[in-house]
């Protein structure tokens, strides 16, 4: 029989074995897995899903995230979901700004702190959160509630990870930034190392409170990096929040839709254009667009578009320039409530000029070669359609169809359906659009007298009848 100081030496063996048993899930070792991931650009809703798709991706692998950062800053709502998936993830979180000349700017700083482990590279920067930028006064109503909504996000943040909330805080509500050594000194972040395979070996064995309240033990020393990446979906959208991309896309519409205008039923152009402005849209409301940037973009098209047809010796095209230059420098505006990003966030002059003299250049290019086809004394000007004869297309009829009239495509309309094919005849002009009829044989001799045997006759002749 067991003497009374064994009975307690096996209860409190026992003891403690259950409660070493029942601690046991609390503390998890990662194993030697690590995902990489990327936030390169602006915060946008296309990045914060990839970057909650990649913890999601970490949970079910049982691995280590690693988010690479460089960002200038972008939209709140999406800082806010990010940090929100951050801080709830159930894999342990790694931020890193890198390379050397990154930075976590406004967004970025949220994004960093959110992390389980912060670190940063030499050469970076991290802070100026301020979320009113140039065209915003903090001192109105709505510019102080959302101020200081920012800055209580900012502290929270700091807060669930246990780092400085007051830098947090100034962070948003006077734009201070620090360096990558003065955020280590001010415990913004965890370490400063000059690489991933540094960062990997140093943070090795450290522990992390995971949001279900497990402690990870972290085991990255010599993993490899498994890149995980975006969708397609996912990268055009991220793209298109690029105010340069943004940019690109909406002059490229423009000037597709100029060369249709000037130049109707090459089609391509139009169709190009109108894809090019649609992908543009979706672009322009990511970002924070001034309208008065936008109107201006559109006075500077509208003066091209009248050089294409009034001709003024470029005059109007120069005017549309000036137009088109000051409105890509007003079209960013940083100062949007929901939107918070450093200065570069901006469209760059080596962009703006040469898309702007291209436009102008094609507008009067296109001038003048209209105003010298209409000047030339030929059968298919416009002064000269009207009784000459040509080719349908594709069906022709009140709603309009497409015909060639000697070497020239144009839209016509016809007040009786003409098939594919068939000989048609002009019998007015209304501006670019001409007025057909099914064409009179005798019309079209006369015709291919007068232009004397032109280029379309041998199409004719073989669409005709005897």
């Amino acid at each position: 029989m067991l003497s009374l100081s064994h009975r307690l030496t096996v209860v409190i063996f026992v003891f403690g074995l259950f409660a070493a048993l029942w601690r046991a899930p609390e503390a998890r070792a990662s194993q030697d897995c690590v995902l990489g991931a990327e936030l390169d650009g602006v915060v946008s809703g296309g990045v914060a899903e990839y970057l909650a798709d990649a913890v999601g991706a970490a949970e079910r692998e049982e691995c280590v995230l690693l988010v690479r950062v460089d960002t200038p800053g972008g939209q709140l709502g999406a800082t806010r979901d990010i940090a929100q998936v951050f801080l709830g993830a159930d894999a342990p979180v790694v931020v890193y700004v890198e390379p050397r000349g990154a930075q976590a700017a406004s967004a970025g700083t949220f994004i960093t702190m959110a992390g389980h482990v912060a670190a940063m590279a030499p050469g970076t920067n991290i802070g100026a959160a301020h979320p009113v930028g140039l065209g915003g006064d903090p001192d109105e109503p709505t510019g102080e509630k959302v101020r200081m909504d920012t800055a209580a996000l900012a502290r929270s943040i700091a807060d669930a990870r246990g780092r400085n909330a007051e830098w947090a805080e100034q962070a948003v509500l006077e734009s201070v930034s620090a360096t990558a050594t003065e955020a280590l000194e001010l415990d913004v972040i965890d370490h400063v190392e000059t690489s991933q395979p540094g960062l990997l070996t140093v943070i090795d064995g450290e522990e992390v409170e995971l949001a279900s309240g497990e402690t990870a033990v972290l085991s990255t020393r010599g993993a490899e990096v498994s890149s995980f990446d975006m969708t397609l979906r996912q990268r055009v959208v991220a793209a298109l929040g690029n105010p340069e991309i943004a940019y690109l896309l909406l002059m490229l519409g423009l000037l597709g839709l100029l060369i249709e205008l000037a130049s109707p039923g090459i089609l391509v152009p139009g169709i190009v254009g109108g894809l090019a402005l649609f992908l543009a849209a979706i672009g322009l409301e990511i970002l924070p667009v001034s309208v008065g940037g936008l109107l201006l973009l559109a006075l500077g098209v509208g003066l091209l578009v009248a050089e294409v047809y009034f001709g003024a010796y470029g005059l109007l095209a120069l005017g549309g320039l000036g137009s088109l230059i000051f409105g890509s420098i007003l079209l960013i505006d940083r100062g949007a409530a929901d939107y918070f990003a450093e200065q570069e966030l901006v469209i760059s002059w080596g962009v703006i000029v040469p898309l702007a003299v291209v436009l102008a250049g094609a507008a009067v290019t296109l001038a003048w070669k209209l105003g010298r086809s209409h000047r030339e004394p030929s059968p298919t000007g416009v002064g000269g359609l009207v009784g000459t004869t040509g080719v349908a297309l594709d069906e022709v009829d009140a709603g309009g169809g497409a015909v060639r009239i000697g070497s020239e495509r144009w839209r016509a309309r016809a007040d009786a359906p003409i098939a594919a094919g068939s000989r048609v005849e002009v019998i007015d002009v209304e501006g670019l659009v001409l007025r057909v009829r099914r064409g009179r044989h005798a019309a079209g001799r006369r015709a291919e007298r007068a232009a004397g045997g032109g280029g379309a006759a041998p199409n004719e002749r073989g669409e005709g009848g005897s």
